[in-house]
């Protein structure tokens, strides 16, 4: 992966309703960090955000200290209004649901969180 790359996501509710996401990445660190956007396509060509889409740079980060691995999310929204509107979808709680499933795939602890 390199950044300039095409990034498809496709997120799925408990319903099956589904909502596609394309964009590109702009970071990628292997092992220790991921960033995309949906602000831009593959080779950094701007993109058309229409409504109700949600602008958003997603940062991922991997990397730990002392061996410990560590997991951060960072959520980045064009505007107050978009931001508002994703929680009340229910994205920070399904952010904790997808940290939740790695920590029991990897038999790892929250308690650091």
């Amino acid at each position: 992966m390199r950044a300039s790359l095409e990034f498809f996501t496709r997120m799925q509710g408990p319903q099956g309703e589904g909502v596609e996401n394309h964009g590109c990445i702009l970071e990628v660190i292997p092992f220790k960090r991921f960033v995309t956007t949906n602000l831009f396509h593959k080779g950094l060509r701007p993109a058309k955000i229409l409504e109700p889409d949600f602008p958003t740079v997603i940062e991922i980060d991997f990397a730990g200290e002392n061996g410990l691995p560590k997991y951060r999310a960072i959520i980045r929204h064009l505007s107050n209004e978009h931001k508002l509107r994703h929680e009340a979808m229910g994205f920070p709680q399904g952010w904790d649901m997808a940290l939740n499933q790695l920590e029991g795939e990897f038999g790892l602890s929250s308690a650091s969180r």
